[in-house]
């Protein structure tokens, strides 16, 4: 009788893999690359620093001032390497905006975040995103510029103060 038993309860366990069926399948593909990249700016940290403004600037949400335009300088990459990004990632990223939330500790300013911009087409980059996409000068050398630039955030207008943030970021190959 033990043994019927025990034989039902092992056919049991091993039936349900036997009467499922596939709705799908997924595939990956991918590429592991030799030569990547190196970001060599002050030991990986760049600072950028926001021209002040006005806070009558920021009245209303959705304002923007300051713009600041930077440079992620990369280098000993393939000289042949057509598709160089960075991923924008980490740090002090609000969810809801895809801004930077403003970290300062004392006097902060209020109702203010600070947005990345692509310079290519102008258009603001909702975090976490990945940076536009270059190429590899002939020497190993490639640059992503961005812009950064205070942002409103509302309800009410922006009050005066420092603002702070940062954001991590990861060299890809898209």
């Amino acid at each position: 009788m033990k043994s019927v038993l025990m034989c039902s309860l092992v056919a049991a366990m091993l039936s349900p893999s036997l009467v499922f069926a596939f709705d799908g399948t997924v595939n990956f593909t991918g590429s592991v690359v030799g030569t990547t990249c190196t970001y060599n700016n002050n030991g990986g940290t760049q600072n950028v620093a926001l021209p002040p403004v006005s806070a009558s600037a920021l009245a209303r949400k959705d304002d923007t001032a300051g713009e600041r335009r930077f440079d992620i300088a990369l280098s000993n990459c393939a000289a042949d390497a057509r598709n160089i990004a960075i991923n924008l990632e980490g740090g002090q990223i609000d969810a809801l905006t895809g801004y930077l939330q403003n970290s300062a500790s004392g006097a902060k300013a209020t109702n203010v975040a600070v947005q990345l911009v692509n310079p290519i087409t102008a258009t603001p980059l909702r975090l976490p995103a990945q940076s536009p996409v270059v190429a590899a000068d002939g020497s190993g050398q490639a640059v992503i510029a961005l812009i950064a630039r205070y942002v409103a955030t509302g309800p009410a207008a922006a009050g005066s103060g420092a603002v702070t943030s940062s954001v991590n970021f990861s060299i890809v190959y898209p």
